[in-house]
């Protein structure tokens, strides 16, 4: 029998050129990552048995290279709840494009840590409006981005 844990959280993906000093030191970034990780993973327990994960990533571009951003992200499951990747039977992989004139809406806007960008109390004003240029998920909002 299976079990089903859907969660949904949204940051900003760290780059695995970004991550690792060489092939084996974690990067300051990486570090720095790996706690907000701690904070913004929810607390749960893994299913025994096999994993099958699901990670949708926002990109400025199709030929993004979807597993350079699945390296860190995956480094913070490992370490949060105690498997490795061995365990992962499946991986889903979706890329999601914003692209430069497309109006803003709640699939592609929302609020996430840290709180760099327009507070959320301004999102609902951006919402139906279009985007200035090609957004890569996670960026923070700045009113540059949206069209006048």
């Amino acid at each position: 029998m299976s079990k089903t844990c859907l969660h949904r959280i949204a940051v900003k993906p760290l780059s695995v050129n970004d991550a690792y000093i060489g092939r084996r030191f974690a990067s300051p970034a990486l570090k720095a990552f790996k706690s907000e990780m701690g904070y913004l993973l929810p607390k749960i327990s893994v299913p025994d048995g096999k994993l099958s994960v699901f990670y949708r990533f926002g990109v400025a571009s199709r030929a993004s290279d979807g597993d350079n951003l699945i390296k860190a992200f995956q480094d913070c499951l490992s370490a949060q709840y105690g498997f490795n990747d061995n365990k992962i039977y499946k991986w889903s992989i979706e890329k999601v494009l914003v692209k430069k004139g497309e109006e803003f809406t709640e699939k592609n806007l929302r609020s996430i840590r840290p709180g760099i960008g327009v507070a959320p109390k301004y999102l609902d004003e951006i919402l139906g409006k279009k985007s200035t240029q090609d957004i890569e998920r996670g960026t923070p909002m700045n009113l540059d981005l949206v069209e006048k």
